[in-house]
């Protein structure tokens, strides 16, 4: 294919996401003002009218829940959209903590809600990245804390027992998947309008396909240090593995059409997080990000922390690419696509 040609398939791939993009914004937001909606409507008729907000297929956009979406890709989420995200959870744990206290089933109660409500009025820039991961340690400290431990129980015991308490419960966490949806929808339509408002001769041929990519790839790990023959490193692991685990730095790949945040890297296969369980030996198309695609199976699934929701459950797959080239190939367009998404975030 002519540059020209991949230069105007790229621009017309761009402008599908941003018409893809806009479209799941929208149905966030008509899903939020109905969530509050019903939020204003006293139990149990509240309960009633969420379930068939679910049954009508509200949630549903290309037959994928939305709720998937915000929770695989919400590690995307901006140092402030985090904190908001966070004070919104721990806001309606307190909430689930009164119903406990209400039935006299929870007598350390009163000791978590002050806990949490001082989290929630902590008081910082939600910009300095230093002052979130401090944040982010303490509620993570609480989390781990017996007395919230005790808390999980009791609720895992309502949960279990009482189908209003779980309704309940589904309705809150329906609220922070698609508050989250709102904000990382936000984001990704600010970062489409950057690159979108590129010249046409920042496309460069480096989106070329390239011929060889073995060589680009060695050229590439000699370049950040790695020697590719070392014997000693041949021993511990094949290829240099590069972790995208975190808020800065998260990419993410379509999984049957299911938008899946990528875990960790390597020119023999990838990991990545998904609501959904793909069973071992399953083939994989893997897309990212509309650049470019890979064929890959599934080697192994593993199970990230316990739930009690079905909507939060999350999986990680580990994938083997289906040939060398394809690996190189992946790993070169990553790092590229990576420095440039640093680039644009710091314009």
């Amino acid at each position: 294919m002519a540059e020209i040609d991949q230069i105007a398939a790229a621009k017309a791939s761009l402008e599908f996401l941003v018409q893809e993009n806009q479209q799941m914004l929208d149905r966030f937001q008509e899903l939020n003002q109905k969530l509050d909606e019903i939020g204003k409507i006293p139990s149990p008729s509240r309960q009633d009218h969420f379930r068939k907000l679910e049954q009508s297929g509200a949630f549903l956009l290309n037959e994928i829940d939305l709720r998937h979406f915000s929770e695989t890709s919400k590690k995307s989420l901006t140092p402030s959209q985090f904190v908001q995200s966070t004070r919104l959870r721990l806001h309606n744990t307190c909430f689930l903590i009164d119903k406990f206290m209400a039935r006299s089933t929870f007598k350390e109660g009163p000791q978590l809600r002050d806990v949490l409500m001082g989290l929630t009025g902590e008081n910082f820039d939600p910009t300095d990245h230093q002052a979130v991961n401090n944040y982010k340690n303490m509620v993570e400290m609480v989390q781990n804390s017996d007395l919230f431990k005790k808390y999980l129980e009791i609720k895992n015991t309502f949960i279990q027992q009482n189908s209003d308490f779980k309704t309940e419960e589904d309705f809150l966490v329906a609220q922070e998947l698609v508050a989250d949806g709102i904000d990382l929808c936000r984001t990704r339509a600010a970062e489409l309008k950057k690159i979108h408002s590129f010249p046409d001769s920042e496309m460069t041929p480096e989106t070329v396909p390239f011929k060889n990519w073995k060589t680009k790839y060695e050229k590439l790990m000699k370049q950040l240090g790695f020697t590719v023959q070392d014997e000693d490193f041949e021993k511990k692991r094949k290829h240099p593995r590069f972790n995208f685990n975190t808020p800065e730095k998260t990419i993410l790949i379509q999984v049957k059409n299911l938008p899946c945040a990528l875990n960790d890297i390597s020119a023999g296969g990838l990991s990545f997080f998904s609501n959904l369980k793909f069973e071992v030996s399953r083939k994989l198309f893997l897309e990212f990000d509309q650049k470019f695609d890979v064929k890959a199976h599934v080697v192994r699934v593993t199970l990230e922390g316990e739930s009690s929701s079905d909507n939060e459950k999350c999986f990680v797959h580990g994938v083997k690419f289906g040939n060398e080239e394809d690996g190189y190939k992946c790993i070169v367009l990553v790092l590229d696509y990576l420095v440039e998404i640093l680039r644009i975030n710091q314009t």
